[in-house]
């Protein structure tokens, strides 16, 4: 369960490329920080986290948030998801978007945690 848990630890947390903020950019920034407050921890045995991923970032050019003075990212490679959430490692910089193959290893790995902490249970 703890390799499952840190093998999706490193896909949510890839980094996203920092960019510094020129003045020609048109950047939208996030307040207060990146994501509301609060998590929730993911149904592991049923969550396809394809679902629920969120790219509302990507309807800008460059985004950043209050936390990070100076920089921008592209906010086509940003993404939202509160099923992943619960394994994010630094809240004050964004989330990389993910693959189609990297939400189906988390959806793979989940189905492990659920697993295993199922067998915990008994």
């Amino acid at each position: 369960m703890n390799n499952a848990i840190e093998q999706v630890k490193k896909i949510v947390n890839q980094p996203v490329t920092k960019l510094p903020r020129q003045a020609t950019m048109r950047v939208t920034e996030y307040k207060p920080g990146w994501f509301h407050q609060g998590t929730h921890k993911p149904d592991f045995d049923h969550v396809d986290v394809r679902s629920t991923q969120n790219t509302e970032f990507a309807k800008f050019e460059y985004v950043t948030s209050d936390l990070n003075h100076g920089v921008a990212f592209r906010g086509r490679e940003v993404e939202f998801n509160p099923n992943t959430k619960y394994f994010y490692t630094d809240f004050t910089l964004p989330k990389k978007k993910l693959t189609e193959a990297e939400m189906i290893e988390i959806n793979r790995l989940y189905r492990i945690i659920g697993e295993c902490q199922r067998l915990m249970a008994h």
